[in-house]
Order: C-alpha cells, then structure tokens, then sequence
C-alpha cells in the first residue's frame, strides 16, 4: 500500500498499543524524515537503518510483532548491533528476527527504547543540506533526534453511495525522485566516477557523492524515474554486484596510512574491527601491513580477529608466519597458525 495514504497521528504512549494492533504497518518519523531501511542491502542482514525523505516507498513501511519492529519490505527486525549493546553510538540494522534481547523495543512517551540496555534509538543528520542521516542508540535524553511519531497506513476510505463515477483521469508523470545510495568507502572523485553509474542503476548518477562516515561509507545522488502514465510500476532490481576485487596491487600507501588513522580514531575496538571489515571488501594489504594494523589493536583477540579478516586479501600469505609473534597468548599463537596454514598455496 503506498505510504501517501498515511493520515495523522497524535504522539506515541508508553503503551505498545501506540503502534496500533499488532501486524498493522507504520512508518516512524523523526527530524520530519522517515525510518527506512537502505535498499540496496534488503537482501542480507546487517543492513543499514537511516533516515530519508518521507516517499512512500516499501522499505520506509515497519509493522508490530511479540515486542520487535519488522521492516515490511524484508521482513527481517530492528537490532541493535550485539557488540555495541550497553555503549552509546551502538549500530541499529535490520537482521532475521529471533529472540534475542536486542531486537526489543519499547515505547516510553515519544521515544523508541531498546530493552537490552535501556537507550534510545536516535536520528542524527550528518549534514543538513542532505537529506541523508543516520540511526544509533544512546543514553535517552529527550533531545528532537530521539523523539519519534508513528503515522498509520490507513486505507482509503469508500464512498456510501456513489453515483456512477466518471472514469478517473489518466494519472500525470511521475516526477524524477533524487535518492541517496550507500556505495561503500569512496576516497576520490575519479573512484566515484567509476562506482556511482553502477550504484544507482537503474537509475542515473548526478554527478554528486559525499562522505557519510569516513573511511567506512559514502553516497551517490542517484536519480530515478517515476513510471509513465498508464504503465505498471517497475520491479525492484537487484542490488548492483559488488566491484571486482583488484588481482594483486595492495593498497595504495596513502590510503592505507588514511586507514590506519581512522582506525585509530575509532573509540571501541569492535567498532575500528567493523571499519576494517568494511574496507577489506574493497582492497588487498600486504604482511607488512597487516602488520602494522595489529599496533591498532592492543590486544591479541583483536589481532587475531584482524588476521581472520585480511589475511584472505593479503598477497604475500608466503611471509604470514612473520605475523605469529605479534600473539601474547599461545592460543591465539596457534589459532593464527591455523588461520594461515589453513590459506597456504591458494
């Protein structure tokens, strides 16, 4: 049911029947935005949850079930990120729906409270211009980015008695609808010149990327067409297939001092991990360093996780064992032994 049928509705009350009946969908807005989950990752779980302008479209669509908040376009739950449960900034995504603590929620006036440690889900906008923010949980303090309304789908209403109506004019041409899409780490326009085309198809780029989260996420402005008068709208397409992963060249120099920067920078080693993970879809490294990114981490479980996540994309796995003395602990000693004996002569 398109979202343009949605009519009022007054604030959320502490009880979960603000949702209306269970099963019944609702968007959530906030900052005059809505609650969507980004369409190119539908698919899979760990998708990201964002803030968009309010179009109608599926993915903006959540309904009520035993205590969780399930995305309508895949059925899968608002979570809050295992690790970074119980810490300010932690993730929300969308993951297949189980009884784990972290996909409940509860209302409390106009907030959305996550029951695994009592925080608020909460919008915060990158860049005002931008259509574009982002979803964290945090220490609930009233602020505007914490403050949600449902709005109902309500169906239309029917006539008592109609007359005989008259044919219904021709609906007009849908206007162009400018939207921005997640491509993953973009360090330059000439990588965005080169990914954005791919990105937003079916669609065209408009020749505008930005930052989101450095290192780790940027956007193209994506333009897509509204259908004709008459036809069928279009069938969701796939989300474009990841860019081929380079054969040998490690990363740039540069680059990899960048990383090891932001990497650096990040507060909680689980979240300079998810970073890594991120990036390492997307490059190659070398033993030398992979190296240096076990000085990130003060800990031999993190260098191990580290090694788990770069060591399939290192070129030069003959010269891994130079890595095992940077383990404190015999076992994870032998874990990484495992790791790279496990890789060798492929």
């Amino acid at each position: 049911m398109p979202l343009s049928c949605i009519t009022a509705a007054s604030p959320l009350h502490a009880q979960d029947h603000g949702f209306g009946p269970p099963g019944t969908p609702f968007v959530l807005r906030a900052l005059g935005r809505c609650l969507e989950v980004n369409e190119p990752q539908l698919p899979v779980d760990g998708a990201r949850v964002q803030l968009q302008r309010c179009d109608g479209r599926p993915n903006q669509a959540w309904r009520r079930e035993r205590g969780h908040l399930v995305s309508v376009a895949n059925g899968r739950c608002l979570d809050v990120h295992g690790p970074d449960a119980g810490f300010d900034g932690a993730r929300v995504q969308t993951v297949s729906c189980s009884a784990a603590p972290h996909q409940n929620w509860r209302l409390e006036g106009e907030r959305l409270v996550a029951r695994v440690d009592d925080r608020c889900l909460e919008a915060y906008a990158l860049d005002g211009r931008r259509p574009l923010a982002q979803t964290r949980t945090w220490e609930c303090h009233g602020g505007p980015g914490q403050l949600w309304r449902v709005v109902p789908l309500a169906s239309p209403a029917s006539p008592a008695s109609p007359a005989t109506p008259a044919p219904p004019a021709p609906p007009p041409p849908a206007a162009p609808a400018t939207r921005d899409v997640e491509a993953g780490p973009l360090f330059n326009n000439a990588e965005a010149a080169r990914k954005c085309p791919a990105v937003c198809a079916p669609g065209k780029w408009n020749g505008q990327w930005v930052t989101t989260v450095v290192g780790r996420m940027s956007v193209c402005g994506c333009v897509f067409e509204g259908p004709g008068p008459g036809s069928a709208p279009p069938a969701p397409s796939a989300p474009p297939a990841p860019p081929a992963l380079p054969t040998s060249q490690p990363m740039a120099p540069e680059r990899f001092d960048d990383l090891v920067r932001i990497l650096g920078d990040e507060a909680f080693p689980s979240s300079a991990l998810r970073t890594l993970e991120t990036v390492a879809r997307e490059h190659r490294f070398t033993v030398e360093q992979v190296r240096r990114l076990f000085e990130v981490f003060p800990f031999s479980s993190d260098r191990l996780r580290a090694l788990e996540i770069t060591l399939p994309r290192t070129g030069d796995r003959a010269n891994a064992f130079q890595l095992l003395g940077a383990f404190d602990f015999e076992s994870d000693k032998a874990a990484a032994r495992k790791l790279i004996e496990g890789l060798a002569g492929r």
